[in-house]
């Protein structure tokens, strides 16, 4: 598994083993079965277990969003951190929409996803409207490229006007769409959407989080 973002470079091994040299051939490691070497821009490298992405996740909004942050906006609200959509011209709809897209982690994934995993969601839209949440997923194994999505459509729809409101949805429930995963769980999440499409409802997501199976909801 090979991850490049602005500040450094990982190479992650599930199977086998690969020698990790610098740009002038100088050797850096070996990485083995496992392992995961993190390579930043000013040289250093330090290398640990490959870590596996959790059943149970939750978006920290005390912070700024992550570095890679595709689409939306934190901001501070009455009712505490919120993050509100942006307009961006999706390629999928080829169209300009009103989106918030998290960054995007094929390489260590952010959670996993099991049939009766939550997906909750606390949020507000000044009104209700044409809306989904989309999870993208890939299998277990990175090296794999199968992907898919599971989607809530008319996510937003039933919504009071003005109210916080707590949206929950079973992943097993998520998957009657046709861009549903073809292999089976767990799914391993690596990028979350929100679409209110052309419209901005004056969506505000005040938390995104998984909930695994028998965890407390």
């Amino acid at each position: 598994m090979l991850g490049r973002g602005g500040q450094s470079t990982e190479v992650g091994v599930q199977t086998g083993r690969v020698a990790v040299a610098d740009r002038t051939g100088s050797a850096l490691a070996d990485v083995s079965d496992g392992e995961l070497l993190t390579v930043g821009s000013d040289g250093e490298s330090r290398k640990q277990a490959l870590p596996m992405p959790p059943d149970r996740f939750a978006w920290d909004l005390t912070h700024p969003l992550p570095r890679g942050w595709q689409v939306g906006t934190r901001e501070e609200g009455p009712a505490g951190p919120v993050v509100r959509p942006a307009f961006y011209f999706d390629p999928y709809h080829r169209a300009r929409m009103s989106q918030i897209r998290s960054d995007h982690d094929w390489t260590r994934g952010f959670f996993r996803l099991l049939p009766t995993s939550v997906v909750r969601v606390r949020y507000r839209v000044d009104r209700p409207g044409p809306s989904q949440l989309c999870i993208c997923v890939r299998t277990g194994r990175s090296r794999v490229p199968d992907t898919g999505v599971l989607e809530v459509n008319g996510a937003f729809e039933g919504a009071r006007p003005g109210e916080w409101q707590v949206l929950d949805v079973r992943a097993a429930d998520m998957l009657d769409n046709k861009c549903a995963p073809a292999f089976g769980p767990p799914w391993v999440g690596f990028l979350v959407i929100f679409n209110t499409y052309e419209t901005d409802l004056g969506l505000c997501v005040g938390g995104f989080e998984v909930i695994p199976p028998g965890g407390r909801l």
